[in-house]
């Protein structure tokens, strides 16, 4: 039997597990020296000891963080004291350099010394470090710097108004400073902008760097937006062109020469300013022409109007104009202007223009082949023909081997003989033309033009009628004559006005002859008007049995009247006038007056030879009024014929003369005498079948001199004689008969059958006013008639039966033959009797013919105009038997216009750099760039020739030596139409076409960023690049993408192109550089936006910068905050001074004296953080001693009291051990007793 549970050894074991825990703390405690080892033991007392611990172990820490910054500034006042000391130098040197006992090179020295104490302060402020760190801060707070990364080692020339200006903006600031032109040391420059920038804007700082570089910084601002300006070329490769210097006419004017202007002719110069620029000056014809000051004066003034101050016009060596710009090239001239034409111009006359035309030969058939045609083998299939100035026939066959025959449309057979003659060589081309409204005809042409263009058939061959050969079916009508009764007539002129003066013996007489009677009639002298003359007349005839009747015509357009005389007779008899009658003129005949000579005064300009302007030679003449009338007999003047009058020049005149009688001399005498005063000479001239003349001749010449408006009493006496339009003196009066006469020859055995038995026709009889016409229709016995007289017998036993039919006499018309042909003929004569609408198959056949002719082909011979005509080309004027030499981006660009009628093309050469020794070698350059670009344009290659001279331009000026540019028609082309090579433009127009001084260049700028692996474009961020062209903003943006370098650069010139910047980008040594594409001082600059620094400039520079904090406490706060020192060359503003020269040492000592306030001035603020942090580090101290005795009282543990509590705990286990023996005693007694 057992007893289950054991409360003694239960209470054991719990107490034994107490004792045991409260022994191992006695123990950890003894063991770690801690009262508090866990949170357990103490959790409050933990949370106090560790917040003290950390307190104690931070202010370790910040002792030896006070102690790093206390060494450290013992290194800053180090290293500026060594800067201190050599400010010392810098100064004794600076004064030594003042001294007047040393001479320039002594001062150099000195100055060499000088520059080496202040690379060595910015060295030590660069490069002095703690730990790497920097301990010298170069900038102020915020700053934005220009890394340059030009060197200069040579004397700088600064030109004004060329390179002597810098404009600056920072944060929108803009500072402008200009220097006075000189020459310079690099130092100079930088010490003389420093003045500058320090007294416009101190916070712009200029640097000379070690290796004589410049950079510039801006302080206290956060960007430097742009730097531009002429001396922007400090910064970087900047380079402004060249000024062109000028384009030099070669027209001379000698000593008193005028230019004469002929509009049209040499009134229109055009030419460009720079590359793109259009400029057009136009004059006016002036009297007298334009001297060459006045020629100076018209274009300055026209270019002043236009805007155009960069450009005028000067005279070069007192003979020659020539245009000047200091900006841009003058080149691209053009305009009639610089024609040669045989009339000088104002500069240049070197273009020659062409004119070609050209046609080919051809042939057209005239068959229609609107149906197409079929050819048979043998029969019509080959055509032979010659082309041009071959020899023998070309054979083209129209059936291939296998072919019996073919239908050919028209479209096929052209098709045929084009395929043919492409498949033997054959230089045709066949096509369809029409001669006719729906027919096609064959044309053959010659593919050549030209004079040799030709086609020549052979008629003999096979095609030749079936395709060329027309017919032509028409019917010849028949011959009419139609009858007419006239009566014989004197027909006068339209003179007779509403009064009619008869004078006795003057013009009263008229004979005429009539029917061979002759009778003079003799009117009463008077006034008459038109009738009663009439009736005077006719009184007269009647009065001599005249068989004649006057008559009045008219009135005509001028309200005159003509008198007709007819025989009165109708349709025959004569009648005539005698001229000698007195009257036959006054009545008959109009009059005018007329004069030997009436010419105006002229003025002609001579031209001198082309290219030289003497003074002009004006050729001019007078008026001159020269009579007819003869006064070898004298003359007599009475109140009838005393005045003449005309109009000279403009001024009215009218003289009387005296009355009587005056021999030639005597009368032009008298008539000088009374127009004395009015710039006429009179005199007299004996002429050749006119006898004495009197002459009028204006005293002034040249245009506007003239005689008009001559009249009065007397013109017809002593100037002009009357001379008399006359009508016919004679007439007879005619009678005809109709008749009507076929065409068809009418032999023996004529058959009449049904197609030709009938005949219609309208008989008019012309004694009826009313129903005079009647139809006779005539049906012929059909029978073949031996005889052709029967068969003229039959049809005019018909005619006749017909007449009696319509009750008319049968003799009023008959039939005959004539030379074998039938006519018709009516008996009574007259217009009134006539046959007409005639109709029937006898008419068809007998009066009229079908006619059937053969077409033969038109053939046309080519022609060309002669080739002095067609010749084009363009003549430089810059002599270039020299060597040449071609810069890359300077003068390596050529440009001109071809204009080929309506069309005109630019064509811009790129010519290899490099010396060219002979002028044919850079002719050949020429040529072969230019055959590059007429390919590229469709032209052939060699078509625009460039060559040395070979032409005459016919000018004063020598071609020899000279660039042509020349067109020359090629034979056989179809080249036709005007053209004109000019505009002669591009960078190397001065080199090697222009007279001109100077070698201009093109502007550049090349950046400093090494762009040889591409770059990386950000949108927003990197990707907008800005420049100012020439004044004007330019901005390209870029899309964002990672570029290589020729990505890069190619979308960057498609950009500058879209722009229309007239600027290319390129790469020189890696970096970015921009040209211009002509040469001239035009500017890049003000390079800005947020690519600026990704493409083109390094820049540097920041917002802000914080002070430096030194953590000398334990604690957050417990700081100590030091403002940077900022100590380097340029903020002390001793980077750029020079002691060479005693005006710039001057201002080197107070420079030197303020940096070294300055620097005391730091060191002093260095000093007294040092003392502060000594202090600092004792204070650390003592708060670290007193913090760890109070972390000791409360976590480290009491031995004496440890040790006894452990005693204790030990003597508890051994008792415990004890009991634990007799725990199981007591259950084995209970047992017993039960037991």
């Amino acid at each position: 039997m057992y007893i289950q549970n054991n409360i003694l050894g239960i209470n054991f074991l719990n107490n034994d597990k107490k004792n045991i825990k409260i022994l191992e703390k006695s123990l950890d405690k003894l063991s770690s020296g801690r009262r508090i080892n866990t949170a357990a033991d103490d959790a409050a007392g933990l949370s106090i000891s560790e917040k003290m611990w950390g307190q104690i172990r931070g202010l370790k820490m910040a002792k030896r963080n006070a102690l790093d910054a206390y060494s450290m500034m013992e290194t800053r006042d180090g290293a500026l004291d060594e800067v201190q000391n050599m400010l010392q130098r810098m100064r004794e040197l600076t004064v030594q350099s003042l001294n007047e006992t040393l001479t320039d090179e002594d001062r150099e020295k000195l100055q060499t010394e000088f520059r080496a104490l202040q690379i060595s302060i910015s060295k030590i402020s660069k490069e002095s470090q703690w730990n790497t760190k920097s301990l010298f801060e170069l900038h102020e707070s915020s700053f934005c710097s220009f890394e340059g990364n030009q060197r200069f080692n040579q004397i700088i020339k600064i030109s004004e108004g060329f390179n002597n200006d810098l404009e600056i903006s920072a944060d929108g600031n803009i500072t402008n400073i200009f220097l006075e032109g000189g020459y310079y040391t690099i130092g100079e420059i930088a010490d003389i902008i420093d003045d500058k920038l320090i007294e416009k804007n101190p916070n712009l700082i200029i640097n000379l760097t070690e290796e004589n570089g410049i950079s510039i910084q801006s302080e206290n601002s956060s960007n430097i937006d742009y730097i531009k300006g002429g001396l922007s070329f400090l910064f970087y490769d900047y380079h402004m062109g060249t000024p062109p210097g000028m384009v030099i006419g070669v027209t001379e004017f000698i000593k008193g020469g005028r230019l004469n202007i002929i509009p049209g002719n040499n009134d229109k110069l055009n030419f460009y300013i720079g590359a793109d620029r259009g400029c057009t000056i136009s004059f006016l014809p002036k009297s007298g022409g334009y001297s060459i000051d006045e020629l100076i004066d018209t274009i300055n003034v026209q270019l002043k109007t236009k805007g155009e101050n960069d450009v005028k016009a000067i005279k070069y060596l007192d003979k020659y104009i020539a245009l000047y710009s200091s900006k841009y090239a003058i080149t691209g001239l053009s305009g009639n202007m610089i024609k040669i034409d045989g009339i000088t111009s104002v500069l240049y006359d070197n273009a020659k223009y062409g004119y070609i035309s050209k046609n080919q030969g051809y042939v057209v058939g005239r068959k229609d082949l609107k149906n197409g045609i079929e050819v048979k083998k043998g029969i019509n299939d080959t055509l032979r023909l010659k082309v041009d100035d071959e020899v023998g026939f070309n054979v083209i066959n129209l059936l291939d081997e296998e072919e019996n025959s073919k239908i050919y449309t028209s479209d096929g057979i052209i098709k045929r003989i084009n395929d043919e003659a492409e498949r033997q060589g054959i230089g045709i081309i066949a096509d369809g033309v029409s001669f006719g409204e729906g027919k096609i005809n064959l044309r053959i042409q010659s593919n050549y033009f030209g004079g040799k263009s030709k086609i020549i058939l052979d008629p003999y061959s096979s095609a030749y009628n079936d395709l060329f050969v027309g017919e032509e079916r028409y019917r010849l009508n028949p011959i009419e004559n139609f009858g007419k009764v006239t009566q014989a007539t004197i027909e006068g002129k339209y003179v007779i006005g509403e009064i009619a003066e008869i004078k006795k013996d003057y013009n009263d007489t008229l004979k005429l002859t009539v029917d061979g009677k002759t009778e003079t009639i003799k009117l009463k002298e008077g006034s008459y008007n038109s009738d009663e003359l009439i009736s005077e007349i006719n009184f007269e005839l009647q009065e001599r049995e005249l068989n004649a009747t006057a008559k009045l015509m008219g009135p005509s357009e001028d309200d005159k009247y003509a008198i007709f005389i007819n025989n009165s007779e109708i349709g025959e008899g004569k009648i005539s006038i005698s001229e000698d009658s007195n009257g036959f003129e006054y009545l008959f005949c109009k009059s005018y007056f007329d004069v030997l000579e009436n010419k105006e005064g002229e003025t002609k300009i001579v031209e001198g030879e082309e290219g030289i302007v003497g003074p002009i030679e004006v050729i001019e003449t007078p008026a001159v009024l020269t009579g007819r009338a003869d006064l070898k007999n004298g003359v007599n003047i009475d109140n009838t014929n005393d005045k003449l009058s005309f109009n000279m020049s403009g001024e009215d005149m009218e003289i009387i003369l005296d009355h009587g009688s005056f021999n030639a001399r005597e009368l032009s005498f008298m008539i000088n005498d009374k127009l004395r005063g009015k710039n006429i000479d009179v005199g007299l001239k004996e002429n050749s079948g006119y006898g004495m003349n009197l002459v009028f001749t204006t005293v002034s010449k040249g245009n506007g001199q003239y005689f008009r408006n001559i009249g009065g009493s007397a013109y017809s006496t002593v100037l002009a004689k009357i001379v008399y339009s006359k009508p016919a003196n004679s007439d007879s009066g005619v009678t005809t008969n109709y008749s009507i006469i076929g065409r068809t020859d009418i032999g023996n055995d004529f058959v009449i059958d049904d197609l030709n038995n009938l005949l219609s026709f309208v008989y008019t009889d012309g004694n009826k006013d009313e129903n005079n016409e009647y139809k006779l229709d005539i049906e012929l016995e059909k029978k073949t008639y031996t005889d052709t007289n029967d068969l003229v017998s039959e049809l005019n036993n018909k005619i006749k039966d017909k007449l009696r039919e319509k009750g008319l006499s049968d003799d009023k018309i008959s039939a005959d033959l004539v030379n074998s042909k039938i006519r018709l003929n009516i008996k009574e004569p007259g217009a009134d009797y006539k046959l007409n609408k005639f109709s029937g198959g006898f008419y068809d056949m007998v009066f009229e013919k079908e006619v059937i002719s053969k077409l033969q082909p038109y053939s046309y011979s080519g022609y060309s105009n002669s080739k002095d005509e067609q010749i084009t080309y363009v003549v430089g004027r810059e002599n270039l038997n020299k060597e040449i030499t071609i810069h890359p981006y300077i003068n390596d660009v050529l440009i001109f216009d071809f204009h080929h009628n309506s069309r005109t093309e630019t064509f811009k050469l790129h010519i290899d750099p490099g010396k060219y020794t002979s002028s044919g070698a850079v002719a050949a350059e020429i040529q072969s760039k230019l055959n590059k670009e007429l390919l590229k344009k469709g032209y052939e290659s060699n078509s625009i020739k460039v060559q040395i001279g070979g032409v005459d331009s016919g000018t004063a000026i020598d071609d020899e030596n000279k660039l042509v540019i020349k067109y020359e028609s090629k034979d056989g082309i179809n080249d036709n139409g005007s053209y004109i090579i000019d505009g002669v433009r591009g960078s190397a127009a001065y080199t090697v076409f222009y007279r001109a001084q100077g070698e201009p260049s093109p502007t550049h700028a090349v950046g400093v960023v090494d762009l040889s692996k591409g770059a990386d474009i950000k949108s927003g961020i990197n990707d907008t690049f800005i420049m100012d062209i020439n004044g004007e903003t330019k901005t390209i943006i870029l899309e964002e993408k990672k570029y290589s370098s020729e990505e890069l650069l190619n979308v960057i010139n498609k950009k500058l192109e879209e722009k229309s910047t007239n600027i290319t980008a390129s790469y020189y040594d890696g970096r970015l550089k921009l040209s211009f594409n002509e040469v001239g001082g035009n500017t890049i600059d003000g390079i800005r936006g947020n690519a600026r620094g990704t493409l083109f400039f390094n820049v540097g520079g920041r917002e802000f910068d914080k002070p430096e904090y030194f953590q000398i406490g334990a604690n957050s706060g417990d700081t100590l905050i030091f403002d940077k020192l900022r100590i380097s060359t340029e903020l002390m503003r001793i980077n750029t001074i020079t002691i060479h020269k005693s005006s710039y040492a001057n201002k080197a000592l107070i420079r030197i004296d303020n940096a070294m306030d300055y620097l005391s001035g730091e060191r002093g603020r260095i000093g007294a953080v040092q003392n502060r942090l000594f202090s600092v580090i004792h204070n650390n101290e003592n708060y670290e001693e007193n913090l760890t005795a109070a972390n000791s009282r409360i976590k480290d543990v009491d031995m004496a009291r440890e040790i006894l509590e452990y005693t204790k705990q030990m003597i508890l286990k051994q008792a415990l051990q004890n009991m634990f023996i007799k725990i199981n005693h007591y259950p084995e007694e209970v047992l017993k007793l039960l037991d």
